[in-house]
C-alpha cells in the first residue's frame, strides 16, 4: 500500500538538494510590510462603541481571537465568521476593508463589507470598525459620546496567560472527521480516490484507510507563528514510521478545508512554506475536507488524477445529493444570525434552520460515536449563538426571552447527547 507511504512523502518524493549554490543574502534588514506585521492571531483586549460608557467587560468580543492569513481573516462574531480583507497603507489613517461573502450588500448582489481603519501602536493593533454595509468610514481611534455606532478595538498578540484558551479554540475547530481529498508534492497534485480518513479528538489523531488503521499521532499546534506550526508525534504505526517519530510541519484551516504540510522524513527540517515545487523548502502537502463538506482546493501547479477505484454507484450518488443538501442548508444557516439582527428573521426560524442542518448531517452518520461528535459540534455552535445573543440583549437589541430560548435549544442538544452516550 504505497499510498500509505505517500502520506508522509515516503517513496514518492524525489530526492532534493538542500544546498543552493550562488545565492547571496543581504545583511541589510528589510522592514516588514503592514501585511506581514498583521499576519497571524491577535487577541481582543478591549472594545468600545461610540456613545457607550462601559462595554468592554460585558461585550462578547473581549478575549476572542482575530486571525489574518494571506488576504483572509477569521473572526467568529462577524457574519459568516470570516472573509477577505484589503489594506491601504498609504492613506492617513491607514484603511482596511473587510469583505463578508456570507452576506450581501445593499444592492443584493455584491458581498457585504465593513469599512475600517487601523494602526500599529507599539506591539498592539488598533482598529475602528464601521457599520456593516455602510460606506461611512471611521476617521479616529478614540470613541466619542455621540456619532455612528463605530466599534473601537484594541488587540494584542497571544501570550502565555491565554495561550491555553486560544489553543483550545483551535483544537476545537479541528475536532471531527476529515477526508483526505488530495496530496501535492514536487509541484504535482494528485486526487486521492481511496478512503483515507483522519479522526481528530482533542490533540489525538487517527488515520485509517477504509477500515484499516494506518497510524495514530499526538498533535501539538503553535498559532503564534506564520505559517502556523503543527508537530505530529507518532504513537502507533502500521507502516514505515517508528513510534515516537515527530514530524515538524505547517497547517492552515479555512471553511472546512485543512491543509497540512509535513517534511519527507522525521529528521528533516520543518518546511518553510506550502510551495512544493521549490526543492528543499517543502515536503508533502495534504488537503482534508471536513466530512460532509465539499470545499474547493486552492490552485495547484500541475494536476494528476489518482488511481480510480471504480465508478460511483447509486449509494454514492445518494450520498452526494445529501452532501449538497447539507452544504445548501449550512449556507442558509450561516446567514441566519445576520438576518435575525436586521429584523428579517424570527429567532424561531433561525433555530429551525439550525435544526434542519443538524438533521441533514445526521442522515450521513450511522455510528453512535459519529452522532455524538456531530452533537458536540452542534452544541459548540449553539453556545456561540447564545453568547452573541447575550451581547445583543446587553445592547438592548434583542429581548431577554430570545436568549432564554437559545439556551433551551442548546440544553436540548446536550440532553440528546447524554442519552445517546448512555445508550438510551
Amino acid at each position: 500500500m504505497r499510498l500509505l507511504a505517500s502520506l508522509f512523502g515516503l517513496g514518492l518524493l524525489a530526492t532534493v538538494s538542500l544546498a543552493q549554490e550562488g545565492k547571496k543574502e543581504s545583511n541589510v534588514p528589510v522592514p516588514p510590510t503592514d501585511a506581514e506585521r498583521l499576519r497571524g492571531t491577535w487577541i481582543i483586549e478591549s472594545v468600545r462603541v461610540n456613545g457607550r460608557d462601559e462595554i468592554a467587560e460585558n461585550h462578547s468580543w473581549v478575549d476572542l481571537s482575530f486571525t489574518f492569513e494571506d488576504n483572509n481573516f477569521r473572526f467568529q462574531l462577524f457574519p459568516g465568521r470570516g472573509g477577505t480583507f484589503q489594506l491601504k497603507a498609504d492613506t492617513t489613517p491607514k484603511q482596511i476593508n473587510f469583505q463578508l461573502p456570507k452576506i450581501k450588500s445593499e444592492d443584493g448582489k455584491s458581498p457585504g463589507f465593513v469599512r475600517a481603519i487601523y494602526k500599529f501602536d507599539g506591539d498592539r493593533l488598533r482598529m475602528t470598525l464601521g457599520v456593516t454595509n455602510e460606506e461611512d468610514r471611521p476617521a479616529t481611534f478614540e470613541p466619542t459620546d455621540t456619532g455612528p455606532p463605530f466599534i473601537f478595538v484594541k488587540l494584542r498578540r497571544p501570550d502565555l496567560a491565554d495561550t491555553d484558551g486560544v489553543i483550545g479554540e483551535e483544537y476545537r475547530r479541528l475536532e471531527g472527521n476529515w477526508v483526505l481529498v488530495a496530496t501535492e508534492t514536487n509541484g504535482q497534485r494528485t486526487t486521492v480516490t481511496e478512503e483515507f480518513r483522519l479522526k481528530v479528538q482533542r490533540n489525538h489523531l487517527t488515520l485509517t484507510n477504509g477500515d484499516k488503521p494506518v497510524w495514530k499521532a499526538d498533535m501539538k499546534l503553535n498559532i503564534t507563528t506564520s505559517p502556523r506550526h503543527a508537530d505530529l508525534t507518532i504513537t502507533e504505526s502500521a507502516g514505515d514510521h517508528r513510534v515516537s517519530d515527530t514530524l515538524h510541519g505547517l497547517y492552515s484551516i479555512e471553511r472546512g478545508l485543512w491543509r497540512l504540510c509535513l517534511p519527507n522524513r522525521a529528521d528533516d527540517p520543518r518546511p518553510t512554506n506550502y510551495e512544493t515545487d521549490k526543492p528543499g523548502e517543502s515536503g508533502l502537502v495534504m488537503f482534508f475536507n471536513l466530512e460532509g463538506q465539499d470545499v474547493d482546493l486552492p490552485p495547484g501547479t500541475r494536476h494528476a488524477i489518482g488511481k480510480s477505484v471504480g465508478l460511483p454507484g447509486p449509494a454514492s450518488k445518494l450520498r452526494g445529493l445529501r452532501l449538497e443538501r447539507v452544504k445548501a442548508l449550512r449556507a442558509a444557516a450561516d446567514l441566519a444570525m445576520n438576518r435575525y439582527e436586521s429584523g428579517q428573521l424570527r429567532l424561531t426560524e433561525m433555530i429551525a434552520l439550525e435544526e434542519s442542518v443538524y438533521l441533514a448531517e445526521r442522515e450521513l452518520k450511522t455510528a453512535a460515536e459519529d452522532r455524538i461528535e456531530l452533537l458536540d459540534a452542534r452544541i459548540r455552535r449553539l453556545k456561540l449563538h447564545e453568547k452573541h445573543l447575550e451581547a445583543l440583549v446587553e445592547a438592548g437589541k434583542a429581548p431577554m426571552q430570545d436568549n432564554a430560548l437559545m439556551k433551551a435549544t442548546r440544553l436540548a442538544a446536550q440532553i440528546e447527547k447524554e442519552q445517546l452516550s448512555a445508550g438510551k
